[in-house]
């Protein structure tokens, strides 16, 4: 493939320019349907479609915050609580809450967040959505890695 084609520009305020690759959104959305098939809060949300290219179904699935916090959940069980999510009759300032507690959920586990507040969530921008689920992920993979469980 060429560059152009596994690479989406989005343009943003002030001349600037954010870019992402589409292997990446898939290799997330797997990774997400993965680890979080059989979720009983994300029934209807899950599988993710994973069509490749400049799909936007992985970040419109993480826009409500509901599955970024059980992502979070996840690598900490405690690190969300779960009666604090809000996944029914979900309005735009419950989806807020919910990314609020995501976000700073992340910050609690050791994920640096950075000038992404719960609104770019919400708008579902790409580039800090694939930085925080990067992090989520990272740690997900590296949970298990310590000196009692791999003395070797």
């Amino acid at each position: 493939k060429n560059r152009e084609a596994i690479l989406t520009v989005q343009h943003g305020a002030a001349n600037s320019q954010h870019t992402w690759s589409s292997e990446e959104t898939m290799a997330f959305t797997e990774v997400v349907n993965s680890r979080l098939a059989g979720d009983k809060l994300l029934g209807s949300k899950l599988p993710i479609a994973n069509p490749g290219g400049q799909s936007t179904a992985l970040f419109d699935a993480c826009a409500d915050g509901v599955v970024l916090c059980r992502l979070i959940n996840l690598v900490d069980a405690d690190a969300v609580d779960e009666r604090a999510i809000n996944v029914t009759k979900l309005s735009k300032f419950k989806m807020i809450e919910n990314n609020n507690l995501a976000i700073n959920a992340a910050k609690d586990i050791g994920c640096r967040i950075t000038n992404i507040g719960a609104h770019d969530v919400l708008e579902a921008r790409p580039h800090l959505i694939l930085g925080v689920l990067w992090q989520i992920i990272r740690m997900l993979l590296t949970a298990k890695i310590s000196l009692t469980e791999h003395p070797e």
